[in-house]
């Protein structure tokens, strides 16, 4: 069986064999993640992804969710008092 390097970009995913075409779709964004043996492109991608899990399932850590939540809530506070307290003080007759 042929080995097929797995190229990734964004969410999509390819496998190529030949060096000349792995280099061009290098410069157009993909990245090499691995090898597989297998018959067709199609089923190397489709065991790469069988045999590896991907990383998609990143969860900030809580002290980072919760500083986000805080500063959103203030900012939104902060917004709200310049378009509805400061702005209209600025523009009375």
């Amino acid at each position: 069986m042929p080995t097929y390097t797995v190229l990734q970009r964004n969410d999509q995913m390819r496998a190529e064999q030949d060096a000349d075409v792995i280099y061009q779709l290098g410069l157009c964004g993909y990245v090499e993640i691995g090898f597989q043996d297998a018959d067709t492109a199609e089923h190397a991608v489709s065991e790469y992804l069988a045999n590896n899990e991907l990383q998609d399932n990143y969860k900030r850590p809580l002290g980072l969710r919760w500083l986000m939540w805080v500063g959103g809530g203030a900012a939104v506070c902060w917004f709200t008092f310049l378009i509805f307290f400061l702005l209209p003080l600025a523009f009375q007759d």
